[in-house]
């Protein structure tokens, strides 16, 4: 009784999943300087992209509805889809065809991934992933009211390190605007950039563990003090 909980993240490996450090460009957040020319952006083998595990207890079974009547309106539009190796998603089971490097690869290579909160609205790892490339952009579910703290405890924002969707027509819109419009392309790449050094400087697995090692030692101190009143 009268314990404190802490609410910890999931964290990354993000030199593995991020471009060359030496690749990061500084941002101004106006005029995205630094990618005002379409030759210095990437090439992009896909426009959007997901793989993972879709299960009705997700946040408003948002990945099932997607990938069920979103998907195939952006696939008529002639956007460059990827789910998978096997060009499916299967449900309630997670995709296994893909190796680490292979996963983060087809990462990389896509403008846009989705990602969605989890069971009792848990922000997962791939978010940290996706804004650790340096390349992709997070598309996620809006969370309202008292739920909007998911993103905001961990400084998450949207329109600033990622794009956020409250229904499938807003889902299509927001991801036909991003990658199929280039006056968008500097907004996007804005933000991708923003993402990544959030990423790097609260999600790494060595900022996590250091959190951890803090609140450990915290509550040993306070226990201690505690006993010897």
């Amino acid at each position: 009784m009268g314990e404190r909980h802490t609410h910890m993240c999931a964290g990354v490996d993000a030199a593995k999943f991020a471009m060359s450090r030496t690749d990061w460009m500084p941002f101004d957040s106006a005029s995205a300087r630094g990618f005002d020319r379409p030759e210095s952006w990437p090439q992009y083998e896909y426009d959007l992209g997901f793989t993972g595990v879709i299960r009705s207890d997700q946040t408003n079974n948002w990945r099932y509805r997607i990938w069920k009547s979103a998907w195939p309106i952006l696939k008529q539009r002639g956007l460059r889809l990827y789910s998978g190796d096997r060009g499916g998603v299967h449900i309630g089971v997670a995709h296994t065809e893909l190796n680490v490097s292979e996963y983060i690869s087809k990462m990389r290579a896509s403008k846009l991934w989705l990602s969605t909160t989890g069971p009792a609205a848990l922000v997962g790892t791939r978010y940290f992933e996706v804004m650790a490339t340096g390349t992709t952009l997070c598309v996620c579910n809006r969370m309202v009211g008292n739920s909007s703290i998911v993103y905001n405890s961990l400084g998450i924002k949207e329109g600033r390190h990622v794009v956020m969707f409250e229904s499938l027509a807003e889902f299509v819109d927001i991801v036909t605007n991003y990658t199929l419009r280039h006056e968008y392309d500097a907004h996007r790449f804005a933000m991708v950039r923003r993402a990544q050094e959030v990423a790097f400087k609260r999600f790494t697995w060595t900022h996590v563990a250091s959190r951890i090692d803090r609140v450990v030692h915290e509550s040993i101190h306070k226990h201690r003090n505690a006993t010897t009143i």
